[in-house]
């Protein structure tokens, strides 16, 4: 088993626009609360918010067939892809689906870390 969970830092004392207890300087993803800031790529954009499955720099027509070549797909399934599991839930779904929507045409994340988009980012 593949996990992407990283280690969050100590709860944020500062600026953290999206309340998940990981400050914007070292949030991985900004505009959705996730606090265990999942990086499937290690691009230093969190899966939560990273719908460029192709890490071309953009959310757009190669990520929609990459991610319905997996849809229905679940933990264990040979087609399961854990860089496709956006919410971390096991299950390729919905959830994926309307969030790679919601980016289509735009780059992926945002991202507070300087390194985002580079591959590894820390």
């Amino acid at each position: 088993m593949c996990t992407s969970a990283i280690t969050p830092p100590e709860p944020c004392t500062t600026s953290d626009l999206d309340r998940d207890g990981v400050c914007d300087a070292e949030d991985r993803c900004l505009a959705v609360a996730d606090a265990s800031q999942g990086d499937a790529d290690a691009d230093g954009i969190g899966d939560a918010c990273d719908g460029d499955f192709t890490n071309d720099g953009i959310v757009g027509g190669p990520d929609y067939v990459r991610l319905l070549s997996t849809y229905g797909a679940r933990e264990g399934d040979p087609r399961f892809d854990y860089g496709l599991d956006l919410d971390g839930d096991g299950v390729i779904g919905v959830i994926e689906y309307l969030r790679l929507g919601q980016g289509f045409a735009r780059p992926p994340g945002p991202s507070g870390l300087d390194c985002a988009g580079l591959v590894p980012c820390p």
